[in-house]
């Protein structure tokens, strides 16, 4: 049996918090919150039996999102370390000054990451 395998919407909006772990600027922990409803389709591709048993195999598929769902609130979070720092370098008049981001908070304003902290400039090189 062979079927083609669609989700609406086609990619599922997965929400997940973002927080910087305590004492650790450049440690950050992404865990999974919810999934928005999504729906699974199948369409057979395949032979006889494929479409004889498209109508079952959508069944089936209808409660994959359910389980989805429950996995992902299940799951763990996951610890990114960056090995550099977030910052940058500025050139004035031929002098490198190194800007690096310190004490990163995440919060959401108007349903986009939100990313406050301090910013610590080097002097020049």
């Amino acid at each position: 049996m062979d079927y083609d395998v669609t989700t609406d919407p086609e990619f599922p909006v997965i929400t997940v918090k973002v927080s910087v772990k305590d004492g650790a600027d450049q440690e950050f922990l992404i865990k999974p919150i919810d999934v928005a409803d999504f729906k699974v389709h199948l369409k057979a591709k395949g032979g006889f039996d494929s479409k004889v048993f498209e109508p079952i195999a959508n069944e089936v598929a209808n409660s994959a999102p359910g389980i989805v769902k429950k996995k992902v609130k299940e799951m763990d979070g996951h610890t990114v370390k960056l090995e550099k720092g977030i910052g940058y370098t500025i050139v004035v008049e031929g002098v490198s000054i190194p800007v690096q981001a310190q004490h990163l908070k995440f919060a959401q304003h108007d349903k986009h990451l939100l990313v406050t902290g301090d910013l610590h400039i080097q002097s020049g090189k």
